[in-house]
């Protein structure tokens, strides 16, 4: 699955000169890029979604007793699956949407920026992310950085500043 994923992403890549013509569709394809890497934001926090569900479930009683009990073991047998789509997905939506700013950044303007600052925090998130799933032994030897690692890629900063942005991106344009 991993292998997969990753030619996939590199296959893509090597194919963007190609795919770009001379007839403005560089600027079309830089787009096409912009939507992809929504698309796959939006299946990314699938994981998210579907894991504060269960937290809310587990946490306020929602569920019968018997029905929690499926309900966590559903969760804890697709989990491992969807935190591979969620990492996958997220790292993707990440590139495409670097290649996406790389194809369409003419000059510096508004909306150009608001798509840097979305893009800065997705870079953030994802290298953080990658740092957890990893287990990368630097960090992971250090508690501090451990725990510093962890609160950034959970805590919802990044990912306001993300929405935010984006939202505001997606309007401007």
């Amino acid at each position: 699955m991993k292998r997969i994923a990753v030619a996939l992403i590199i296959l893509s890549l090597m194919i963007l000169p190609v795919a770009a013509d001379d007839e403005g569709g560089v600027e079309e394809f830089g787009q096409g890029l912009g939507s992809v890497s929504i698309g796959l934001l939006w299946i990314g926090a699938i994981y998210v979604i579907v894991r504060r569900l269960y937290t809310a479930i587990k946490t306020y009683d929602l569920l019968e007793e018997d029905m929690q009990k499926k309900a966590k073991e559903i969760f804890f047998r697709i989990r491992p699956y969807l935190y591979t789509i969620h990492a996958w997905a997220l790292i993707a939506s990440t590139i495409f949407a670097i290649v996406h700013g790389l194809f369409l950044l003419n000059e510096l303007q508004f909306v150009q920026i608001t798509g840097i600052i979305a893009a800065i925090a997705m870079v953030l998130s994802s290298i953080s992310g990658f740092l957890i799933w990893r287990k990368v032994r630097v960090i992971w030897a250090n508690k501090e950085a451990r725990t510093l690692v962890r609160t950034s890629h959970k805590q919802w900063t990044l990912t306001i500043i993300l929405l935010v942005f984006l939202s505001i991106h997606l309007g401007s344009s």
